[in-house]
């Protein structure tokens, strides 16, 4: 197993990514410790290959505890893991994308999820190109230059 940990931000929810980069099977485990979570002793667990989202009112986050993550492959495995703090609901501050790398996130219906990525320099000539592929749904692509990221100016 791979482990991280992460300290959220008191009183807000907990999103936690997965984003498979080859083929391979993938759980997350989670504990506010002592122990790194296990398999058999964690307290919050994820569905294969997919992220995990605690809310604030769980009764199990303990406000200030620092979370421990364990990651655990069925099979070899390649991916991203992406812990953050977001709003109740889970809308929170923009993921930042890296260039060619994949990235999984969830959003409901008439919500926003958002996303920062760095354009290479104005003088480089470069094609940029974003793709949404959706698991379930009919999720909509809106890309901004700038940073002001105004749902009226898309």
């Amino acid at each position: 197993p791979s482990f991280f940990q992460f300290d959220p931000e008191p009183g807000r929810d907990v999103r936690i990514d997965l984003t498979p980069l080859s083929s391979g099977v993938i759980h997350a485990y989670v504990s506010h410790g002592p122990d790194m979570p296990t398999s058999s002793t964690f307290i919050w667990e994820s569905e294969e290959d997919q992220g995990l989202h605690i809310s604030a009112t769980d009764p199990n986050l303990v406000n200030g505890a620092t979370l421990f993550i364990s990651i655990v492959a069925g099979t070899d495995a390649t991916y991203s893991v992406l812990a953050r703090s977001v709003e109740a609901g889970g809308r929170g501050a923009p993921i930042t994308l890296l260039q060619g790398i994949p990235q999984s996130a969830q959003v409901s219906a008439s919500e926003y999820a958002r996303f920062l990525f760095y354009a290479p320099k104005p003088n480089v000539s470069s094609d940029v190109t974003f793709e949404v592929e959706a698991e379930t749904g009919d999720p909509d692509l809106y890309v901004n230059i700038g940073l002001t990221g105004a749902e009226s100016k898309w």
